[in-house]
């Protein structure tokens, strides 16, 4: 089946099937499926929003048409603005997102109100966060971030997850979902009920699936649990616990030609055998790409705590505790030189020589622990809301690259590397990331003092004033390198005897102002102006150390500058009975704009793609149910043009300046920011009659581009979706019995979903495509090109669903 994929073409395909219905005579069937909570629309995809600025949410009924294991990225991938990839359909791999042309490290992610991006790098994985389930809603903050939000990487807005209260009655619930790839899903939850002052649920969920191409799987554990306690006059505190444990197998991410010629790329399936000859130079590095060793092991856990406390009737006090662990990391094969250990090597594999490059089990492991509070008094003073607000945290970050002996099958002997190789002298071997040893320590403190005024003019005049001042202090330590011989050169050289350690601080005073205009009781028009600032990540820190020892001229300016943006938003809303309507325009400056890019060896690093400028709009509308039908749909058109040339070094260098490399200008003013559509559409129909539903949706997503230099881009793809649920009449014991269907991708596209890295520029540029600042001593000047690495998108994809209450 061909679909013309046009944002027109698309918008009527997917509409059209219920806009007459939507817009006839008649009420609401009183025996359907039915959408609860106030001002909700299309089926649980849009609410009354009030903000003075761009918003979208999805709420609990939206989110129970995806299917069951399905992350944060799925749920919200059709509102404005929004370009969510997952690397499967069950979403148990993760996934890539931009909003607005913002990558999920520049936006403020929070789970019941605590930060969820990684302290480092601000990389968020979906997957791991609160089951869906027990979640009530996801809100989107489109360019703004919040006055009191706890981000020091937010430039783009906030994403928000929201678990569920705890029900006020006793009850039981029960859900088995089963799909293709061998999915499945239980999951099972109990709500103690009112217990005095008291009420709680704990849930907990097994889920695994098969991946769709090559071998290997997803295998999650997954445990949440929230109690609320009221109490004394207007007093409460909320407590949450949400514990995640998983072990994926990577899909290996493809290059445009690798797609082109197999849909189905991955790693190796089979196991040759390892290459063990006694007495010869053995080399097993063809072995690398096994499945078994490209894996994701995580373990992490969550608590909140939220303690309201009403001090009078105009003053409340908030203070909000979180606790964030996390341990784990990606993995890989790679090869180990016996000869890279000091006192006469080692033999690894037992052939009796110390000739060999054995392959073994290589791990980014991160261990994570990150305490931080919240603390916010609420003032309501002669008209005016007043908030002042304070946020604290310390992160300690520890990142080490350890190895693992490999078995016969060429499994790792321990995937959560906790029995490693040792040096000769007892201490772990740690290898590299990026040409840097990987065995650091990254201590991130921060505090952010916040102050917020709300008011009113009249009756139609309103307004929010705020600033924020965070403040951030990163101390990077690094342990040395692989060998007790290069750990000494390493230490020597720095004048250093244990460790070597850099600092650095970085503050901004961020103002936030909007205001809102009541045209009348069903219409507002906003406007928003803010400044947000995102602190570099921590790896800026170990690559200022491996510079210590080089020349100024070697130096290849990684101490990169904060990324600022200045965000501007002017928008409308009607909010009436029977139709909802969302619009806004933007406008975004950035400072310093940073990227990601994807290294030979693996390895993420940041660059620093100096100021670009962004523009758009973004329209979001949907009907309530009438006769059945309701309707929804998301547009929105981006433009992120770079203006200025990207300068960096090509060629060598040495410390006495006998060597020098040269300095070039690239020519990417002018061109697109990658990732970055300007077309994304997203549209939804959906009915409902007595107890059954059904709904039919598509997201279209533009031509996106993968390097700076706009050499290589993905093309436009159309992606459809069905769901459809049967709610079955109480049997006894047995409430709510309900059966889901979920289908993604429902036509099979085969197409190119995430950019999880991007690069500078695609293909070689030789001297005459370059400005040459500086020749250095270099006789010819060409940048080599890398090709961008791209997630493939998942084939057709069904699963279902039983639930029941007890």
């Amino acid at each position: 089946m061909n679909f013309k994929q046009t944002p027109l073409a698309i918008l009527i395909a997917s509409l059209s099937i219920g806009a007459y219905a939507a817009d006839a005579e008649g009420e609401e069937n009183p025996q359907s499926i039915k959408i609860e909570g106030k001002g909700v629309f299309a089926g649980g995809k849009m609410v009354y929003e009030e903000a003075a600025r761009a918003r979208a949410t999805v709420t609990k009924f939206a989110i129970e048409e995806k299917a069951a294991t399905s992350n944060a990225y799925q749920l919200i991938d059709k509102l404005p603005g929004v370009n969510a990839h997952s690397q499967d359909a069950t979403g148990l791999f993760g996934g890539s997102l931009t909003i607005r042309g913002f990558t999920a490290g520049q936006l403020g992610f929070t789970v019941d109100g605590a930060p969820v991006n990684d302290s480092g790098s601000y990389d968020v994985y979906p997957q791991e966060y609160v089951d869906s389930e027990n979640l009530e809603e996801i809100y989107v903050t489109q360019g703004t971030t919040d006055n009191d939000a706890p981000h020091i990487g937010a430039t783009g807005g906030n994403v928000g997850l929201v678990s569920q209260k705890p029900s006020n009655k006793f009850r039981a619930k029960f859900a088995q979902t089963v799909g293709g790839l061998n999915m499945y899903k239980t999951y099972a939850r109990v709500d103690t009920g009112a217990l005095g002052p008291v009420k709680s649920y704990f849930s907990f969920s097994q889920s695994e699936a098969d991946k769709w191409r090559g071998k290997g799987g997803a295998e999650r554990f997954h445990f949440d649990a929230k109690s609320v306690a009221a109490f004394g006059a207007g007093h409460s505190v909320t407590a949450g616990f949400i514990y995640n444990k998983a072990e994926n197998h990577f899909l290996r991410r493809a290059r445009k030609s690798d797609w082109q010629a197999n849909r189905y790329y991955d790693y190796t399936t089979t196991f040759p055998g390892r290459i063990i000859n006694a007495g010869k130079a053995d080399n097993e590095s063809s072995l690398t790409n096994f499945y078994e060793l490209n894996g994701n092991p995580f373990e992490n856990y969550i608590a909140t705590v939220k303690a309201n406390f009403k001090l009078s009737d105009k003053v409340r006090l908030e203070i909000d505790p979180y606790f964030w662990y996390g341990y784990g990391g990606g993995s890989g094969g790679t090869t180990l030189a016996e000869s890279s250990f000091t006192t006469g090597g080692r033999d690894l594999n037992g052939d009796g020589d110390k000739l060999d490059s054995v392959l073994v089990y290589a791990i980014s492991k991160t261990v994570t622990n990150r305490p931080g509070v919240t603390t916010r008094l609420n003032w309501e003073l002669n008209g005016h809301k007043l908030m002042a607000a304070f946020w604290y945290e310390q992160a300690s970050h520890r990142q080490t690259r350890p190895h693992v002996l490999v078995d016969a099958a060429g499994r790792p002997t321990d995937p959560w590397a906790e029995n490693v190789i040792l040096r000769n002298d007892g201490q772990v071997y740690n290898g590299q990331s990026g040409g840097l040893d990987r065995n650091w320590k990254t201590e991130t403190t921060v505090s952010q003092f916040t102050l917020q005024d709300a008011f009113s003019i009249g009756d139609r005049w309103s307004f929010l004033a705020g600033v924020r001042t965070p403040d951030t202090e990163r101390k990077g330590i690094t342990y040395g390198a692989r060998s007790e011989t290069q750990q000494a050169a390493f230490l020597t050289a720095r004048g250093a005897t244990e460790s070597v350690s850099v600092t650095r601080n970085w503050n901004k005073v961020l103002p936030n102002v909007s205001a809102k205009f009541a045209i009348d009781d069903r219409s507002h028009a906003f406007v928003a102006l803010s400044k947000n600032f995102r602190t570099p990540a921590n790896f800026i820190l170990y690559e200022l150390i491996q510079d210590q020892t080089n020349t100024d001229a070697a130096k290849r300016n990684r101490d990169l500058a904060p990324e600022q943006s200045f965000n501007v938003d002017i928008g409308y809303r009607y909010q009436g009975d029977r139709f909802n309507f969302n619009g806004s325009v933007f406008h975004v400056d950035f400072k310093d704009r940073q990227a990601q890019r994807l290294d030979d060896d693996g390895s993420r690093r940041n660059y620093n793609v100096g100021d670009t400028t962004k523009d758009g709009f973004e329209l979001e509308f949907g009907t309530s149910a009438r006769n059945g039908f309701s309707v929804y749909g998301s547009a929105s058109y981006i433009r992120e043009k770079l203006n200025d040339d990207f300068v960096q070094f090509v060629g060598t260098t040495n410390a006495s300046g006998t060597v020098r490399a040269a300095q070039v200008a690239l020519p990417t003013a002018g061109k697109t920011m990658t990732d970055t559509p300007k077309w994304t559409l997203g549209a939804g129909t959906s009915y409902s009659k007595g107890r059954a539903s059904i709904g039919l949706g598509a997201k279209y997503t533009g031509k996106r581009y993968g390097d700076l230099m706009n050499q290589e881009s993905v093309p436009s793809m159309t992606v459809w979706d069905l769901n459809a649920a049967y709610k079955f009449a109480n049997l006894g014991m047995i409430k709510k019995p309900t059966l889901r269907l979920a289908v993604a991708n429902l036509f099979d596209k085969n197409y190119l979903g995430g950019i999880p890295s991007t690069q500078i520029n695609a293909a070689t540029l030789t001297e005459s495509q370059l400005r040459v600042i500086d020749r250095g001593t270099q006789a010819t000047i060409s940048v080599g090109g890398s090709a961008p690495n791209y997630d493939i998108g998942a084939p057709r994809f069904s699963s279902i669903q039983f639930s029941a209450e007890f």
